[in-house]
């Protein structure tokens, strides 16, 4: 079984997670805006925050990022990434429940942001039941 786990971002990481970033949503991107690296670039050097982030390793290699704010009301889903190579074998899934589970134990919601293949963003709440 693969152990999962979860380290604090550090600065080391940005170019990890910009790669990470163009690997995992690039084609969406693409899709939608097209890529322009510069562009991309000055998003990542906006957004990409050290210590607040969170680099996911599974068996000690980094695999992806998640960032999760923890609100007073509620925990924010702000951003998970999975390297292509490491989706679709439940890691996503299994943060999300531990997610889910920290939510229904501190009576908050859990939401997340959500980017489709079209573009479209809305607000989402994670059923707690």
């Amino acid at each position: 079984m693969t152990a999962i786990g979860l380290r604090l971002a550090t600065s080391a990481d940005s170019d990890y997670c910009f790669q990470l970033h163009k690997a995992a949503m690039g084609t969406y991107i693409t899709a939608i805006w097209g890529w322009d690296e510069q562009i991309q670039r000055h998003f990542h050097t906006r957004v990409f925050t050290p210590g607040r982030c969170q680099i996911i390793t599974a068996d000690g290699s980094a695999v992806g990022m998640l960032h999760v704010e923890h609100r007073p009301t509620e925990i924010y889903l702000a951003r998970i990434e999975l390297h292509p190579d490491h989706q679709g074998r439940g890691i996503g899934s299994l943060l999300i429940s531990i997610l889910l589970h920290q939510a229904r134990q501190q009576d908050r919601d859990l939401r997340s942001r959500i980017s489709t293949d079209h573009g479209m963003c809305g607000s989402n709440r994670f059923p707690l039941g």
